[in-house]
């Protein structure tokens, strides 16, 4: 939720997330970011997406991913979602290797 003035409240969408939002902003290391700032009241919108961009190498999306796709009979869409997350893991692993 993203507070815009003293009472005003907005919903921030997780794609990917579902219930387990929180548990997805902890292994990304932002949960106490996006708390702190939700309870300030600080929290934009354009910095919680930009902060939550990492979600897309977390395997736990990949699993709410792939449901979400498999469920709905999206199986061409499904291979491809894993072949891109496969190759997004693998390029972070390089990058990671190279610091």
């Amino acid at each position: 939720l993203l507070q815009q003035g003293p009472q005003a409240l907005a919903m921030l969408n997780l794609p990917g997330g579902g219930n387990k939002t929180p548990v997805l902003l902890r292994r990304m290391d932002q949960l106490k970011w996006v708390m702190c700032h939700a309870i300030q009241g600080d929290l934009s919108e354009a910095e919680f997406y930009r902060k939550t961009r990492e979600r897309k190498s977390i395997y736990m999306y990949k699993r709410n991913i792939e449901n979400y796709l498999n469920n709905r009979g999206r199986e061409a869409l499904r291979v491809r979602f894993v072949k891109a997350y496969r190759a997004r893991r693998a390029q972070s692993k390089l990058v990671q290797e190279d610091t």
